[in-house]
């Protein structure tokens, strides 16, 4: 699954990041945000069988996932745009510098468990 979501992924936020404009109809936007969906579900589904094949006590390795996911997705609006509009991001192609970042990681997911 994982395999699927990270190009997935990466393909979805390019997609979002190039529509972005506001001459690019939100409905082609909108479709990007389909693929993002899909990919953070296969994301979080690979992730959460991985916890729960390699811990003993999988509840609490699922809980602990899901408290530190939840204090991100909190914490990062309190910062996000002081750092956009500091480092210079905050136009239109934020999304896609963004990406060009965080392409790399995304190729881990075909790297061989197997040395």
């Amino acid at each position: 699954m994982t395999m699927i979501a990270g190009p997935l992924f990466i393909i979805s936020y390019f997609w979002l990041g190039w529509t972005s404009y506001s001459f690019v109809s939100p409905v082609v936007t909108a479709m990007a945000g389909l693929w993002y969906g899909a990919a953070c579900l296969f994301l979080f589904a690979g992730f959460f069988n991985y916890l729960t094949d390699c811990y003993y006590y999988a509840a609490s390795a699922l809980a602990a996932s899901t408290i530190t996911r939840s204090c991100f997705g909190a914490g990062f609006p309190l910062f996000t745009h002081a750092v956009q509009s500091r480092v210079l991001l905050a136009n239109e192609r934020c999304s896609t510098r963004l990406v060009y970042s965080g392409h790399v990681p995304c190729w881990h997911s075909f790297r061989s468990p197997w040395p």
